[in-house]
């Protein structure tokens, strides 16, 4: 039974967790079958999943999922609040913002959780005011505004950027 449960029914009877029972059954043929069964409470599934910032407006998180092993395994994730299981262990292509992630074990058990995928903020370059001609050769200095991150520079030519500045 799983956690948060207390009964399951066999047979067209309910049991409680720890109750037993046995059932005697004949086939057509006049076989005998006996049933034992044993209600026993499932373990809790410790799972759990990580995730790191992406930038403003990407769809390049991921949620990665992480579980101890118990004897419930395999297991199935879901990263939209349980509507649908998979048995991927990441899920990538992921913009930032909070997702209701479950995991669902072999015997149909379900455990919930919350995780969220941090946004960076815009970046945010002041560029000086300056015009320059195609014949000209011009150092320009930005700065950063906002965020306070580390960053880098990389100059792309026009020609290397298809006809653009980047």
């Amino acid at each position: 039974v799983c956690i948060g449960d207390s009964t399951t029914a066999y047979n067209g009877q309910n049991f409680s967790v720890g109750d037993m029972a046995w059932f005697h059954f004949t086939s057509s043929a006049g076989c005998d079958s006996i049933v034992k069964i044993k209600v026993l409470q499932a373990p809790f599934v410790d799972f759990w999943a990580t995730t790191e910032p992406v930038c403003f407006g990407s769809h390049e998180g991921y949620i990665n999922f992480w579980n101890h092993a118990t004897i419930t395994e395999p297991f199935e994730f879901s990263i939209d609040g349980g509507q649908s299981f998979h048995d991927l262990y990441i899920f990538e292509g992921l913009a930032g913002g909070h997702y209701e992630i479950a995991a669902r074990d072999r015997i149909g058990c379900i455990f919930e959780d919350d995780i969220f995928i941090p946004t960076l903020p815009p970046l945010l370059v002041q560029a000086p005011g300056e015009v320059a001609t195609c014949v000209d050769s011009i150092q320009l200095q930005f700065s950063v505004t906002q965020p306070s991150l580390p960053f880098f520079w990389q100059w792309q030519s026009p020609a290397q950027a298809g006809g653009g500045i980047s």
